[in-house]
């Protein structure tokens, strides 16, 4: 993939997992991790996979929100039923195969958070990403949302919702480190074209969608996203990934949604793997911090023989280990469910942080 991808697609997943840790001693660290030790079990990660469709949060034309008005851009709603994704996901064009989504807030006020907090405030990489998006005058922890989505032709769109990251000087600091990162120099300048605030860099665009959204694209994805940002076209999460985003919880702290390629089925038997899994064209999965860790993952089959044969062989392999498992651990694996839905394979499982620091201590150094 292109460098300047790379850079992209860095930042923004370090953006989402760093700053509380790199900001507090290591002393308020452990008081937190100490606190965070509670005993409750998320809350069921699968539970709200069935609310309100993201298919329904559409696109409205609105005006620009900065002095003077503006051109009318398009950008869905912040509906309570679908957390802080919906505009994100609304400028996400249908030739994303892949996709990931984090709410920087929801994970750096989780208990789990406080756990690994002063293991990430220890690596060098991710001090320096912090204080790259610390000089452009945001603070991480404080953003909605972070969608990234990617296909095999190395094609990437990354849209980050929070912070007034869409203003004018916070854009242009924050695509200026971007192409630093890259080894480019910066040159991000805020230009206007059509109505639509842009910056151009080397195999891509950045569009300042509105002062709280910034959405970055390859070239390929451009004619597609200026689309969606002008009311047009059809997002992936209400066109041909809807039938995915029907199956995942995008109201949870990480998520994410996968359309498994075909060229998968001819992988599987050369790499060794079950012929059953040859069947499997798409993976959706899910994580609730907000008690502990709470994980759900669905694999869609082609068929529901496929799903049942791979269901069986998983329990199997899972009752095989269990006893093996140390004491510490024997909580966490007894919450695991594994079970075939028609064409689809279920697995959840969940950890309170207690169980999760006990995990950590025993695991291999």
């Amino acid at each position: 993939m292109r460098h300047l991808a790379f850079s992209t697609i860095f930042l923004a997943t370090s953006l989402v997992v760093i700053a509380p840790g790199c900001s507090k001693s290591g002393k308020d660290a452990d008081a937190e991790q100490a606190k965070g030790a509670a005993d409750a079990k998320p809350a069921d990660a699968a539970k709200s996979a069935a609310t309100a469709n993201p298919a329904d949060a559409g696109a409205e034309a609105i005006a620009r929100p900065e002095a003077g008005g503006g051109p009318a851009v398009a950008a869905a709603a912040h509906d309570a039923g679908q957390g802080p994704f919906a505009a994100a996901l609304a400028l996400v064009p249908e030739q994303v195969e892949f996709m990931v989504g984090l709410s920087p807030k929801a994970i750096h006020a989780s208990p789990f958070y406080a756990m690994v907090a002063k293991e990430l405030a220890e690596d060098p990489q991710f001090r320096d990403a912090l204080a790259s998006f610390k000089e452009c005058g945001i603070d991480p922890s404080k953003l909605d949302a972070v969608v990234i989505g990617f296909n095999q032709s190395e094609e990437f769109m990354v849209v980050v919702g929070g912070e007034a990251i869409g203003e004018d000087a916070k854009a242009t600091c924050v695509i200026g480190t971007i192409q630093k990162q890259a080894g480019e120099g910066a040159t991000a300048t805020v230009v206007t074209e059509d109505g639509r605030k842009q910056i151009e860099f080397s195999d891509g665009r950045a569009y300042l969608v509105n002062d709280q959204t910034l959405a970055l694209t390859s070239t390929a994805w451009q004619p597609a996203v200026t689309e969606l940002i002008n009311g047009k076209g059809t997002p992936a999460f209400t066109g041909n990934k809807r039938e995915l985003f029907a199956k995942v919880d995008t109201g949870a702290s990480v998520w994410g949604v996968a359309a498994v390629p075909s060229e998968f089925a001819a992988m599987a038997g050369m790499l060794g793997l079950p012929p059953e899994l040859s069947g499997l064209q798409g993976l959706t999965g899910s994580v609730d911090l907000s008690t502990g860790v709470g994980v759900s993952v669905l694999g869609t089959f082609d068929g529901p023989q496929k799903a049942t044969a791979v269901a069986t062989q998983l329990q199997s392999q899972l009752a095989a280990i269990a006893p093996a498992v140390p004491a510490e651990l024997a909580g966490v694996v007894k919450t695991i469910k594994i079970e075939a839905r028609e064409a689809d394979l279920a697995l959840t499982m969940s950890a309170t942080v207690a169980e999760l620091m006990a995990a950590k201590n025993v695991a291999p150094q």
